[in-house]
């Protein structure tokens, strides 16, 4: 009878006990370390630090997506937590593995920042457990934007049967980068370097550029410098007369990531997908072009537009065009604007001289609702000139205006100007 007790009772325990226990599901708890209350820029990282856990409960790794489950406790909190994402080829190290975090379905305002196999890291890769330097480790970085909490983990590999992954059985990808600081930190941007080359056939090409430094909370990992630059220019020829055409262009022609780990360890990626941007929705990219002459001035009797660019959800690729008018002799003032919307288009033109004394002189163009990020992204503006009284020289002129966003668009940085200038005759 005793035994017959007994039994019953291990059957009950074992009835009770989580599935999480049995087979093909793992149980571990892993120290961490956390940053709370974690300022935009320049922390003091150990003052900020705070014990924290994760309790895995659950993994999969299907040979493309990683999941994982578990809770993760700090400030005497505990938070449930998803973590999944598929697997790409490392920009730093072919041999690690970078996962696309997708982040739907986030618990208690945590998002991950950062999921990354290392094949064999270094100290400075490592935050929460030194003593796995050399030995292949997931890490993990929690963020909590709300609260600013930033919580990093270092799981052993083989712990959640991943010893045999490694980066170059998966595809690289531009646009999954080894990037995070830029999503938890705010950047230091760098002064403007610009290039003017003196074009011939009448071109004249600037350039522009956004560098932001985006400096790692920790203090012992990897810095992030995002970089892109552009190509401005205004094109025209050295005889115009009424009916011939104006282009300004203003074009991405690189981006790139520098990992700046420590002394010798400097790794840029080129063409990776940075956190810059050229323009915002709201801010855009503006080319302001104005006609200028000894006499006498040229005008714009009409115009278009077109690109290549990042439309903003639910609005249309239209363009603000402010265009003043005035006399046509040279120094004289406008009189006033008039604006106009006009569609992207490379074969439909904006009618904006009517005829009369008020000339069009100066054309003013707002890129709204779209800006620039890939490289090759661009905006082309082409304005057919009227010539009232020919000279043997005048100017036409363009001076771009560019915003430069950082952390995926959210934060205006800096704004850069490049102005360009292209003389001519009518004769």
């Amino acid at each position: 009878m005793r035994s017959l007790k007994f039994l019953l009772a291990l059957v009950l325990v074992l009835a009770l006990i989580p599935s999480y226990a049995f087979a093909d599901n793992v149980k571990n708890v892993y120290k961490g370390v956390a940053l709370v209350n974690l300022p935009e820029k320049n922390p003091n990282a150990k003052e900020l630090e705070v014990p924290s856990s994760l309790k895995i409960d659950q993994y999969v790794f299907n040979g493309e997506d990683l999941s994982i489950t578990g809770q993760l406790q700090y400030k005497n909190v505990t938070k449930e937590v998803v973590v999944s994402g598929e697997a790409f080829q490392s920009g730093i190290d072919s041999e690690d593995v970078i996962f696309n975090v997708t982040n739907e379905n986030n618990h208690d305002g945590l998002e991950v920042v950062k999921l990354k196999l290392y094949n064999t890291p270094n100290t400075n890769e490592l935050v929460a457990n030194k003593r796995l330097e050399g030995e292949k480790t997931l890490t993990i970085y929690f963020f909590d934007k709300d609260e600013r909490d930033l919580i990093s983990f270092n799981v052993p590999a083989i712990d959640l049967g991943l010893g045999d992954l490694n980066g170059k059985d998966f595809e690289y990808s531009k646009s999954v980068t080894d990037a995070w600081v830029y999503k938890v930190m705010k950047g230091e941007i760098e002064e403007p370097s610009f290039t003017m080359l003196g074009g011939v056939n009448r071109e004249d090409v600037g350039n522009v550029s956004g560098v932001i430094t985006y400096s790692d909370p920790y203090g012992n990992g990897c810095d992030e410098q995002h970089s892109k630059s552009g190509k401005t220019s205004i094109i025209g020829s050295s005889i115009m007369s009424d009916g011939d055409y104006v282009d300004t262009n203003i074009k991405v022609t690189s981006q790139g990531i520098t990992y700046n780990c420590g002394p010798g360890d400097y790794t840029y990626v080129s063409g990776a997908e940075t956190a810059v941007w050229f323009g915002g929705y709201t801010n855009p990219v503006q080319v302001d072009l104005t006609f200028s002459g000894s006499s006498y001035v040229d005008f714009v009797k009409k115009t278009k537009w077109y690109g290549s660019y990042s439309k903003r959800p639910y609005y249309s690729a239209t363009a603000g065009l402010s265009v003043g008018y005035g006399p046509i002799s040279a120094g004289s003032s406008i009189k006033f604007w008039d604006n106009y919307d006009v569609n992207a288009s490379s074969s439909s033109e904006k009618t904006v001289y009517f005829g009369g004394g008020d000339y069009s002189r100066k054309a003013n163009f707002d890129f709204d609702n779209t800006r620039l990020y890939s490289v090759g992204n661009y905006y082309t503006t082409s304005s057919y000139i009227g010539v009232s009284s020919s000279s043997s020289y005048k100017t036409v002129s363009a001076y771009f205006r560019v915003p430069v966003y950082g952390n995926t668009g959210g934060t205006l940085y800096s704004t850069r100007t490049s102005s360009l200038s292209i003389s001519y005759s009518n004769y």
